[in-house]
């Protein structure tokens, strides 16, 4: 006991290293302490707190803290409840001494509130105060609570610039002293901050290529993921982990063989044994994947370009059973996986046209028209589902007339569209005198900007219009961008 309070201790600073006497009739700190690291719940633990508040110093705050992190998921959930209001008084005294911290306790801390998912607005002030603590400690950090502040703010979504730039700084000429669990957790961070490290990126990447065999299968695809979300190229280390994880993808959950799938998908890495590999492995335990790991495996292999029919087979077959599991966007971007590597799979639209036409009300714009897309593209019929989509979008769609010097968008006039028009919002942008071109008659339809630049004041998207199976697409006319859509005939140049 004595030995763990001395560790104890050192979370502190220099100048709060030493307990002040106990009040009267209260345990002494040492045996508050320990009290805290004995308790079985998050009940018994707030209970402590709210017994001996007043005799609460930093070392039982940074102990409560630890300790919460490890709790049930159901004690979880409790905390979580009304934006944290079990932790009200636990916040306010911690945001009041946090600064007293240790940077042990201050990475522990802020990885407890990420980990209870405690990111409400009334949590902001906190996550500050712990920002603060940390900037002031970034030097005293060892490796492991650099990863963990740094994940912990990242999930948290509190990640600023400067905070993230500190770590950056600090990790990137102490990279060999971190272990796999916080290269990944560092990298992750970044890439999921947003927060552009080449040089942090460029030292891991250097130090994770020599090391994948210490990472766990979680490891690899985090990291190839990290990598991928990043857009940081590294050729090598894409090598090294497709052909570590091609010889293990035995020891991968579904959720490992899916994440590490998309992002080599992403990166746009060529590795046909490690898709090979996943593929064979997924194929045989469908059972196990989640609904969005379906999806996302699915949509991997058709953006990697790599053909799968056994694998196809065996996520249509699970699906299709399952689509009541699935989310919208799920299951448009199943339909999309689908009709893009032009796989067949009746059974399986059959069902998600079922299922989404019930619920077409739930989808946002963008995934009724992939939808719809998906089932024209694969040359499914599915009346009922086109009609649902018909009269959801027609109740959606806005029109508002262009700005001078924009292209892009031409609809019927400005009155709404009727069912089998336009399968998304959109605010129009049209043709270069500023004028919003009217389509021919009987004619309702989108022109776009194709893959290469608009001019300023284009569309931000790439799309291709969706409307009735029968619709025709065809290029606009000399020096106009874009993909004409019209509903039951073919466009005339310029008709958009």
């Amino acid at each position: 006991m004595q030995a763990t309070w001395r560790v104890l201790t050192a979370l502190r600073r220099p100048a709060a290293a030493l307990h002040t006497r106990a009040p009267p009739n209260l345990p002494h700190p040492k045996q508050i302490n320990s009290l805290i690291s004995r308790s079985t719940s998050a009940r018994e633990l707030l209970g402590l707190h709210e017994k001996y508040d007043e005799a609460f110093d930093s070392i039982h705050l940074a102990t409560s803290w630890s300790r919460l992190g490890k709790v049930s998921a159901s004690d979880r959930s409790w905390l979580r409840s009304d934006d944290g209001a079990p932790l009200v008084a636990l916040r306010e005294q911690t945001k009041e001494r946090v600064q007293e911290f240790g940077a042990q306790a201050v990475s522990t801390t802020a990885h407890a509130m990420a980990k209870l998912d405690l990111r409400g607005a009334a949590w902001g002030s906190l996550w500050k105060e712990v920002e603060g603590a940390a900037l002031a400690r970034r030097r005293e950090f060892k490796p492991q609570e650099l990863a963990n502040t740094a994940w912990a703010f990242a999930t948290a979504g509190r990640a600023t610039h400067a905070l993230m730039g500190a770590v950056a700084e600090e990790s990137a000429g102490r990279v060999r002293a971190f272990n796999a669990q916080d290269l990944t957790n560092t990298a992750w961070a970044l890439a999921t901050a947003g927060h552009a490290a080449p040089a942090l990126f460029d030292a891991i990447g250097t130090e994770a290529l020599g090391r994948v065999g210490e990472f766990k299968p979680q490891n690899l695809a985090n990291t190839a993921w990290a990598f991928a979300k990043a857009d940081h190229a590294t050729p090598a280390l894409f090598d090294a982990i497709g052909r570590e994880s091609a010889g293990r993808v035995r020891e991968f959950t579904p959720q490992n063989l899916a994440n590490t799938a998309r992002a080599f998908a992403k990166a746009g890495h060529a590795a046909p044994a490690l898709f090979g590999a996943i593929g064979k492995e997924s194929a045989g335990r469908m059972d196990e994947f989640k609904p969005q790991e379906l999806t996302t495996t699915a949509s991997a292999f058709v953006k990697a370009g790599h053909a799968a029919p056994a694998l196809f087979d065996a996520i249509g077959k699970e699906c299709s059973g399952r689509v009541r599991e699935f989310n919208p966007q799920a299951l448009a971007n199943t339909a999309w996986a689908f009709a893009t590597a032009g796989h067949a799979a009746p059974a399986l639209f059959d069902a998600i046209g079922m299922e989404s036409a019930g619920r077409v009300h739930e989808f946002v714009p963008q995934a009724l028209a992939i939808t719809a897309w998906a089932f024209a593209t694969a040359g499914h019929a599915a009346p009922a589902l086109f009609d649902a989509i018909g009269r959801e979008s027609a109740g959606r769609v806005r029109i508002h007339p262009a700005e001078p010097g924009q292209h892009g968008l031409g609809v019927r006039q400005s009155w709404p569209c009727r069912p089998g028009a336009l399968r998304r919002d959109w605010e129009g942008v049209c043709g270069a005198d500023g004028r919003v071109q009217a389509a021919g008659a009987d004619q309702h339809g989108v022109s776009i900007c194709q893959s290469r630049p608009c001019r300023p004041g284009a569309l931000r998207r790439d799309w291709e219009g969706v409307f009735r199976p029968g619709a025709r697409v065809q290029l606009t006319g000399p020096g106009q961008h874009g993909v004409g859509v019209c509903h039951g005939r073919s466009c005339r140049p310029g008709a958009l």
